[in-house]
């Protein structure tokens, strides 16, 4: 389960893009100093797993034109769905430097099995105490969405955690309240416990039976 969210301001400061661009978006793109690459270039990396990833991991965000963005699993394969880096779409009706930076605020929280800890980042020292509060209520909000009908029930704690200060804990999830449904993630049959049933004595020669809790 995920869920997107954007933040009011951008939680880091450096980012690095990559543009695969069209005709069309390289002479918008090439003005404002940023890398980029036709999409026809893809082809040179004949969907090496290796080598798209050596390429492409240094990247926090790769953009491309709209009118090939179809085309892009054709020439990579599914390299930038396994490096959790797929291309966002550039809008042609748009500004370059409005989509950078609402690429900047995007947020996404991605809730796996067996993986109940989630982090991401909300500010820097360069935000003020106001817009810190502003990113971590839209931080939080995007997390509710995950699992909105138990809400605030699915979080066991919320904790502040700052470069060299020591992690402030702003919500606990009190007991006088417990969870009577059932839990965000269902744990599949292979991660239970088995419990072989009692042998009778008597019973020789008879099979084992083991069944699941």
């Amino acid at each position: 389960m995920a869920s997107e969210f954007y933040l009011p301001h951008p939680g880091k400061i450096h980012f690095r893009f990559m543009f695969l661009v069209d005709a069309y978006d390289q002479e918008r793109v090439s003005p404002l100093g940023y890398e980029w690459m036709l999409t026809s270039d893809l082809l040179q990396f004949n969907r090496n797993h290796k080598l798209l990833k050596k390429r492409f991991k240094k990247y926090h965000f790769l953009l491309c034109s709209a009118s090939v963005i179809r085309k892009v699993p054709c020439l990579v394969g599914p390299s930038f769905n396994k490096m959790g880096n797929f291309p966002f779409p550039i809008n042609a009706e748009e500004s370059i430097e409005y989509q950078l930076d609402r690429a900047k605020r995007r947020g996404k929280w991605l809730l796996k099995e067996r993986n109940f800890t989630l982090a991401h980042v909300v500010g820097n020292c360069s935000l003020n105490e106001q817009q810190v509060y502003e990113n971590v209520r839209e931080a939080i909000l995007g997390l509710l969405k995950i699992n909105w009908p138990l809400g605030i029930k699915t979080i066991d704690s919320l904790v502040l955690k700052s470069t060299q200060g020591q992690p402030i804990e702003i919500f606990k999830y009190s007991e006088a309240f417990p969870v009577t449904t059932k839990p965000v993630v269902d744990l599949s049959k292979k991660n239970r416990e088995f419990e072989p049933e009692p042998v009778d004595p008597n019973s020789r020669g008879k099979k084992k039976i083991v069944r699941l809790r």
